[in-house]
């Protein structure tokens, strides 16, 4: 059962970190101290999507992705930095906590736009292989899910939020960013595939960090 619940205690929430339609994300603390991202279902109907991200995780077991810390339901209500409530029995899973900052294609300096490029398509390219090898793909690849650690040579990057991950061979994504869709999505629904859209949003963000034109571009694809 729950490491931060049944033997131990509720996590303690330290700030919001984002959120969507099926969950939020909290960067929390266990007992310990440790510090981990607590993503929690926005309501019972998205708990077990929830637990499907985490099982996605579990049998990826990839370095390039954020680890499964920990999973459970809350055994009391939590008291939010804001104010707020999370409910006595809310499903969560700890994520593990990445120290890093979201990549911001826009904001990379000119002398380390390659560099970094090189960084992104060696890191998530196999956080995506390891992904697409087990049969899941990530959904929703765009620059805010890729948080970078480091610099110059020891920069590394990683992939997060498999909260629209899906089957690799599924023709009808679940959601997704615009700028990041394959044109398939728009001009041919129901053709392709989950793993080639991966591939797709994966080649924008890099020609974003690649290039300030692009970053800045309406359709970023178009101005390499």
């Amino acid at each position: 059962m729950s490491e931060l619940t049944t033997r131990r205690s509720d996590p303690r929430l330290v700030r919001r970190l984002g959120e969507g339609a099926s969950s939020e994300v909290w960067l929390a603390e266990d007992a310990s101290g440790t510090s981990v991202a607590l993503k929690v279902a926005r309501g019972e109907g998205y708990s077990a999507r929830l637990a499907e991200e985490a099982q996605r995780l579990l049998l990826a077991d990839s370095p390039y992705l954020a680890g499964v810390v920990d999973a459970g339901r809350l055994l009391r209500a939590v008291p939010t930095p804001d104010g707020g409530t999370l409910a006595r029995g809310t499903a969560w899973v700890a994520l593990e906590w990445i120290a890093g900052a979201p990549l911001r294609p826009e904001a990379v300096a000119a002398s380390d736009r390659v560099g970094l490029a090189f960084v992104v398509a060696r890191d998530v390219g196999a956080a995506l292989a390891d992904l697409h090898a087990c049969g899941t793909a990530h959904g929703d690849v765009k620059p805010a899910n890729v948080v970078v650690t480091g610099s110059g040579a020891a920069a590394r990057a990683r992939l997060i939020d498999l909260g629209l991950a899906e089957d690799v061979e599924a023709p009808v994504p679940r959601g997704g960013t615009l700028r990041y869709l394959a044109p398939e999505v728009v001009t041919s629904p129901g053709t392709g595939d989950a793993a080639a859209r991966d591939l797709w949003a994966l080649g924008v963000t890099l020609v974003e960090v690649a290039s300030a034109a692009a970053a800045s571009a309406e359709r970023p694809w178009e101005r390499l």
